[in-house]
């Protein structure tokens, strides 16, 4: 009778054992593992028998990996926020840039006006003085013309 106790309470330690490795797998959105007592199922084809150091293996196993695998989730996530602050920033100093690009761009546009309206401005005073110029000339032969003519009258 000093068996079934050992038994009953080999089997209630592992299935404790295993229960932290459940709740990671069911975390992890795995189904867990599920014991049934072979003192009580009558069908023993439904089960499959592991050794302790098997069983103890196998939960290792199975933790090693969830717990990899919620290290990678975390690394996953650091970078995504990591990507998405360096985004953000890169856009506001690009936006900066634009910014400053758009002051610069004014400055330059309202120095082609300027220089456009003082070139226009030169431009008309040339023309005005090569009027005068021409005026002057025309003037000028009108009156050598006129002296000339004068000359030749007398």
């Amino acid at each position: 009778m000093s068996a079934a106790p050992a038994g009953g309470f080999a089997y209630k330690q592992e299935q404790t054992e295993w229960d932290a490795v459940n709740r990671l797998l069911q975390h992890h959105g795995f189904k867990p593992v599920r014991f049934a007592d072979p003192t009580e199922n009558k069908n023993l084809s439904d089960l499959v028998l592991l050794e302790r150091w098997s069983s103890s293996e196998l939960r290792l196993v199975l933790k090693t990996m969830l717990m990899d695998s919620e290290r990678r989730q975390a690394l996953i996530q650091e970078l995504i926020q990591s990507n998405s602050k360096l985004k953000t920033k890169t856009l506001r100093v690009e936006t900066s840039c634009v910014g400053r690009l758009g002051v610069v761009v004014k400055h330059l546009s309202l120095s082609a006006v300027v220089v456009g309206s003082n070139l226009a401005q030169s431009c008309t005073m040339v023309c005005s003085e090569e009027v005068d110029v021409g005026n002057s000339v025309g003037e000028s032969k009108a009156k050598k013309n006129e002296v000339i003519g004068f000359t030749v009258f007398f």
